[in-house]
């Protein structure tokens, strides 16, 4: 069974933000950690800890991977099998983790390897769906998926 946790890190987050993205992603998750990176570390988020709601303060900025590898190392330490990564200003759909989970299972029956899977996501600058980097020859291409496209798409990186 597949035990799913949350790394969000925060830098001087506001509250509310923070409350929303619990509100949709708490029934998803097996854990949460809130990985405070701010400095001072903010106090008031620390009260937002509970049920399977971790907060860890890294006692200042520490930098994003700091951040996310101490989130993870005690992901991995609660037996969590998957772990996601997000800001603090995410707001993912209420369906992400499944959908996630669903794409890393059809390309596993599909025989590939998978070392990592994300969803795209609208870019409210362009009002365009995020694109997948796939590597060519020379360089990479940018490939732009459809809002009715289902199947995963490989790309060189997340």
């Amino acid at each position: 069974m597949n035990q799913v946790a949350a790394v969000v890190v925060l830098f001087h987050a506001e509250r509310a933000l923070v409350q929303a993205l619990l509100q949709v992603l708490r029934p998803q998750l097996a854990q949460l950690y809130l990985v405070d990176n701010s400095e001072p570390a903010d106090g008031q988020l620390a009260s937002l800890a509970a049920d399977g709601v971790h907060y860890l303060s890294m006692g200042g900025n520490a930098g994003i991977a700091s951040a996310q590898n101490a989130g993870i190392r005690a992901a991995m330490a609660a037996g969590c099998s998957h772990v996601l990564l997000l800001d603090q200003d995410s707001l993912p759909p209420a369906d992400l983790v499944a959908g996630l989970l669903a794409a890393e299972q059809q390309l596993l029956q599909r025989g590939e390897r998978v070392a990592a899977v994300a969803p795209v996501f609208l870019d409210l600058q362009v009002n365009r769906l995020s694109p997948a980097l796939q590597a060519g020859r020379w360089r990479l291409h940018s490939r732009y998926p459809q809002p009715e496209d289902r199947d995963p798409l490989p790309t060189a990186f997340v």
